[in-house]
C-alpha cells in the first residue's frame, strides 16, 4: 500500500503535468484557433510522456515511476 508521502509526491507530479499540458494546448490554440478533439488528445499524451521521460532523465521523478528499473 502506498503510504501518504508517495501519493502526495504523485500528486504533485501529476498536477504539474496537467498544468503543463493546459499551457501548451493554450498556447498551440492561441497560434492556430481551436483544435479537434483528437488532435488535443494526442498533443496531451505525447506531453504527458514527454514529462515522464524527463523527469527520470533529469532524476527528479517520484519514486512510483523509478520501480524496476536498473
Amino acid at each position: 500500500m502506498a503510504s501518504r508521502e508517495d501519493i502526495l509526491e504523485l500528486l504533485a507530479h501529476y498536477a504539474l503535468m496537467i498544468v503543463i499540458m493546459f499551457a501548451v494546448l493554450a498556447g498551440i490554440e492561441a497560434f492556430y484557433g481551436d483544435l479537434d478533439f483528437f488532435i488535443s488528445l494526442g498533443i496531451a499524451v505525447v506531453v504527458a510522456l514527454a514529462y515522464s521521460i524527463g523527469v527520470r532523465r533529469l532524476g527528479v521523478a517520484p519514486a512510483a515511476w523509478q520501480r524496476g528499473e536498473s
